[in-house]
């Protein structure tokens, strides 16, 4: 995807996609609000960025 300029960092999904794996098998609070907060950082920008370059609706 980062070829096709939809991403802009393979570095960016590696890391997105093992914060989700550890969300997914996390329960203690402060660690998951650790990695939400990583969501709503780095993470939601690039997938702003992935969003409109796919042509969906912008937020």
């Amino acid at each position: 995807m980062e070829k096709y300029r939809a991403i802009t960092a393979t570095g960016i999904w590696i890391e997105m996609r093992d914060t989700r794996n550890r969300i997914a098998h996390e329960y203690l609070p402060d660690e998951q609000a650790k990695l939400y907060r990583a969501i709503v950082g780095p993470s939601a920008t690039e997938l702003r960025h992935v969003w409109s370059t796919i042509g969906g609706d912008s937020a």
